[in-house]
C-alpha cells in the first residue's frame, strides 16, 4: 500500500471517529429535534423503527418455519417403503447393505449384524435409518435400478 492510500485511510478514520464521537456527544434534545425535522414525529419515528427492528428479526426465523414445514410435507408424500417389505426381504436387504458396507456394518450391534433377535419392526427401523442417512438406496429405487 503506498503511503498516499495508508493517510487517505487514516484520515477517513480519524473523519468517522470523530462524526461518531459527534454523535455520542450530543445532547438527546438535539437529536430529537434533528430526527423530527428530517422525519417527522419522534414518537411514529421510533415505533417504525421498533417495528422494522422486530419483522427483520423474525425473517429468518420464519423463513426456516417454512423450509422445517416443507421438508416434513415432502418426506410425508414418500412412499413408505421399508415398511412395505415382508419380514424376510426386510432382513435380505439389511444383510445385503451391512455386506456391502462393512465400516457401517462394524457400528451396529453383533445382534443387528447378525439381525438376529430384533424384531421385524427393528429391522424395518433400522433400514430406514440406513436410507435416511444415505447408506443404502431406497428400496423402492433399487428395485427400479434392477
Amino acid at each position: 500500500m503506498t503511503g498516499d492510500r495508508k493517510d487517505a485511510r487514516a484520515g477517513l478514520r480519524r473523519l468517522a471517529d470523530a462524526l461518531a464521537s459527534d454523535i455520542l456527544n450530543a445532547p438527546e434534545g438535539e437529536i430529537l429535534a434533528e430526527a423530527s425535522e428530517i422525519y417527522g414525529e419522534s414518537e411514529k419515528m421510533a415505533a417504525d423503527l421498533r417495528d422494522l427492528f422486530e419483522r427483520t428479526m423474525n425473517e429468518p426465523k420464519k423463513a426456516k418455519l417454512a423450509e422445517a414445514r416443507a421438508a416434513m410435507s415432502a418426506d410425508r408424500r414418500k412412499p413408505a417403503t421399508v415398511a412395505q417389505l415382508d419380514p424376510i426381504e426386510a432382513r435380505r436387504r439389511l444383510q445385503d447393505a451391512l455386506a456391502k458396507d462393512p465400516t457401517t456394518a462394524r457400528k451396529f450391534t453383533l445382534a443387528a449384524r447378525k439381525s438376529k433377535g430384533l424384531s421385524d419392526e427393528d429391522v424395518k427401523g433400522i433400514l430406514e435409518d440406513l436410507e435416511e442417512l444415505g447408506v443404502i438406496i431406497p428400496s423402492s429405487e433399487s428395485d427400479e435400478k434392477r
